[in-house]
């Protein structure tokens, strides 16, 4: 079974700071889940297999899952989009009252 950590547990198993790993993230040399609201969950046996590595910058882009990071970016796309129709219907749920 799959197991998630939140970012400030991944920093302190790598050793870096949890911007760092965020860059990290951004950058796609890291693939994280994005839970609903907007937090990011990362594989535990990822994050200590990098950390086995050396340091985060011994990450090898060829085992990033690009399928993995598409879906994540996906989900969080279809969630940001529903949040903007659901405020655009409040305000006109304002505008018409």
């Amino acid at each position: 079974m799959l197991e998630f950590i939140g970012t400030i547990e991944a920093a302190r198993i790598l050793g870096v700071t949890a911007y760092k790993l965020r860059v990290l993230d951004d950058d796609l040399t890291l693939s994280a889940y994005k839970t609903k609201g907007g937090h990011r969950r990362y594989r535990r046996e990822r994050i200590e297999a990098i950390r086995e590595t050396g340091t985060c910058e011994d990450i090898d882009a060829s085992e990033i899952d690009a399928s993995e990071i598409a879906r994540n970016k996906w989900l969080a796309l279809g969630e940001q989009l529903k949040d903007m129709h659901d405020l655009y219907a409040k305000l006109m749920n304002i505008a018409g009252s």
